[in-house]
């Protein structure tokens, strides 16, 4: 039999080896902390000391890091209250309100629209939209739905192919893009009320073609 003597002295020693290894853990978590907050202090100086050199650009109301340089491709006149925006296939600037989808073009090559073509009518306008060859995809109208364009002549043929109910509000159908699997996805929130939170979703719809340009 062990002597009570040793049971003690052996469970002693346990006890302090316990304690070492919590300290040792402790140590490092601290060490850890003090590294990760070193870092964060690092970015947000960073951040501090790149938005101190940002330059002011009047005229839009905006400031950029030194080295980029922003225009006005298209202001009210042409398309005004714009909810959403993609290229076509031909890279053409597509933008959609209430009311319209617009095609809008630089036909003298200044650098800024001077032409808009109505692609299509829609009663709410589209929060998100996007072209798979010449047929744009889109959520608005209370529809995900599809406007086909089959003869290329930047004009629908007619009114969308609807294919599912989709909320419109500014947290309902939108951002819509294509993977590289050929689908086309779509953002939506389901409405929050006064005992619940919003909870977003994504709803994929399988594409015919494969050629895309979404934004």
């Amino acid at each position: 039999m062990v002597p009570m003597r040793e049971q003690k002295r052996k469970g002693a020693s346990a006890e302090q080896r316990s304690r070492g290894r919590q300290s040792a853990h402790s140590q490092a978590v601290r060490v850890n902390l003090s590294k990760r907050l070193s870092f964060i202090a690092c970015l947000l100086f960073s951040f501090s000391a790149q938005a101190a050199e940002l330059v002011p650009v009047e005229e839009l109301g905006l400031r950029l890091a030194p080295g980029f340089r922003v225009t006005l491709y298209s202001d009210s006149d042409l398309a005004n209250d714009i909810y959403a925006m993609t290229l076509d296939s031909r890279g053409r600037v597509v933008v959609t309100s209430p009311g319209w989808i617009r095609i809008l073009e630089d036909t003298d090559g200044d650098g800024r629209a001077d032409k808009a073509t109505l692609f299509a009518e829609t009663k709410t306008g589209g929060m998100g939209i996007c072209f798979d060859g010449n047929d744009l995809y889109f959520a608005g109208d209370g529809w995900f739905s599809c406007y086909h364009d089959r003869d290329g002549d930047g004009k629908a043929d007619g009114p969308p192919e609807k294919f599912f109910p989709l909320h419109f509000t500014e947290h309902g159908g939108h951002a819509m893009r294509k993977g590289p699997d050929g689908g086309i996805s779509s953002a939506a929130t389901t409405p929050a009320s006064a005992s619940s939170t919003s909870r977003c979703r994504t709803r994929r719809f399988a594409s015919r073609k494969r050629d895309a340009c979404c934004a």
